[in-house]
């Protein structure tokens, strides 16, 4: 509810700013216009004053050069009608808006304003001609003064100048309304833009507390958040560790019931096989069986050994090691084939590693088997082999140890330790799983990532 009049007064205020920008608007486009009207009617004013002089003078100068005969003046009566006549063309223009004014101009002031010009230039003309007489001359100065008796000019000039005086002074009224309604509006703008401000900068303060509520819940919850996510990662890892050692646990005791059961058929296949050697001396076939029956007979304890040895929690022997010499170790060993295949090599070890325990010579192993399995899955020539050591966010030792490889896909990461399982022609499967007792027995933990053409990243962390 407090929301929707939060956005009913904004709204509110902003129709009502742009109703008062409209009307500036509106109002201002009348001032300009009204005072463009004002300085019509000034311009109006001085043709009519002008015009009024330019008369005077044209007649002045006509009585000035009739009673003392004097050539300049004549000229200059010439040059004031000239001016006089332009003067009317003048206020023509500018009086023709007006229907009222351009009638008077065009029917009364131009006939009567040009019969003065052409009754003056008349008596000038006649004055100055050598063989009119001075008693002459003095009718046609009394012909002139009957002309400007009976002529309205002066009058109609006053009435056009009236008029437009009324004109003006309704005019600069209405600009004055006009200049009014301006500063009116501008008060009402400046009040909704006051208002506006206000409004805003309430909300404005609203939400920021809001926000800084919400942050602060946010980071409350994230952080419940992170503890329960950590909880869980390490419920997680605890799990997963348990799930390895329960597996661990349970293919050892497969594989120690599994020997048991095969050995003992196998020394009574031993026994017999030697009988048979005593009972039928001299013979190339019957030894040639034998001797296969030994080497097959061998080959099977020998798995049974491996076996045995993979999954049974092995003895070590802890002391301080260096980690990095122990990979820089198990990459040595590998050297020929990293020089065969021409893999690139990638390190970034982390220096001065404190408290690390374990037995050197059994990590060798184990990661000299992921980085065997690394070589043998990177193609020749393009392959890249990326090992980095690091502490993680709890202390941890970590190796990681990737490669460019064809990857695996998820059926093969579930069976990766298990015994006797490789996708290798030649491998006997027990590799990984030697390495995984190894990790296991140094009580840490052995994390793979892959996927099929992507490569495989190993993770150890003790």
């Amino acid at each position: 509810m407090l929301h929707t009049k939060k956005v009913f007064a904004i709204v509110l205020i902003l129709l009502l700013l742009l109703t008062s920008y409209v009307l500036m608007f509106v109002n201002t486009q009348q001032s300009k216009k009204e005072s463009i009207w004002i300085s019509h009617s000034h311009e109006v004013g001085s043709a009519i004053g002008n015009l009024r002089t330019q008369r005077k003078s044209a007649i002045l100068y006509t009585y000035q050069a009739i009673t003392q005969t004097d050539d300049k003046a004549s000229i200059k009566m010439i040059g004031a009608a000239d001016s006089a006549e332009v003067l009317l063309k003048e206020l023509s223009s500018l009086v023709a808006d007006n229907h009222g004014m351009a009638k008077i101009v065009e029917r009364n002031l131009t006939h009567h304003l040009l019969n003065d010009l052409k009754v003056a230039r008349k008596v000038l003309e006649q004055v100055s001609l050598p063989t009119n007489s001075l008693e002459q001359k003095f009718s046609f100065l009394k012909e002139l003064d009957t002309t400007i008796e009976i002529n309205a000019v002066p009058q109609i000039l006053d009435l056009i100048e009236s008029k437009e005086e009324s004109l003006l002074r309704l005019r600069q009224a209405t600009l004055k309304g006009v200049t009014n309604n301006i500063d009116t509006v501008v008060m009402i703008s400046l009040l909704s833009a006051l208002v506006f401000t206000i409004v805003m900068a309430s909300i404005f303060n609203k939400e920021i507390k809001e926000r800084k509520k919400i942050t602060i819940q946010s980071a409350s919850y994230k952080s419940i958040l992170e503890t329960q996510v950590n909880e869980l990662e390490k419920a997680n890892g605890e799990i997963t560790t348990l799930k390895n050692l329960e597996k661990f646990s349970s293919t050892g005791r497969m594989a120690r019931t599994i020997a048991h059961e095969i050995r003992n058929p196998l020394t009574n296949i031993n026994l017999a096989n030697e009988q048979i050697k005593d009972l039928i001396p001299d013979n190339d076939e019957a030894e040639m069986l034998c001797n296969m029956i030994d080497r097959n007979s061998n080959r099977i304890n020998e798995l049974i050994s491996g076996l045995l040895n993979a999954t049974k929690f092995m003895e070590i022997n802890s002391e301080d090691i260096d980690i990095n010499e122990v990979v820089d170790d198990a990459l040595e060993l590998a050297e020929d084939r990293i020089s065969l295949l021409n893999i690139k090599i990638v390190k970034n070890y982390k220096k001065d590693f404190r408290g690390i325990k374990g037995d050197a010579a059994k990590l060798k192993i184990a990661m000299l088997n992921i980085i065997v399995n690394a070589i043998e899955a990177m193609p020749a020539e393009n392959g890249v082999l990326k090992i980095y050591t690091y502490e993680d966010n709890k202390g941890k030792c970590c190796i990681n140890i990737s490669d460019n490889g064809k990857g695996m896909d998820e059926e093969v990461l579930q069976r990766l330790f298990d015994p006797f399982f490789t996708t290798k022609e030649k491998g006997n499967g027990l590799g990984m799983t030697n390495t995984q007792n190894v990790i296991i027995t140094h009580k840490g933990e052995l994390k793979v990532k892959s996927k099929p053409g992507e490569g495989t990243e190993f993770e150890i962390i003790l």
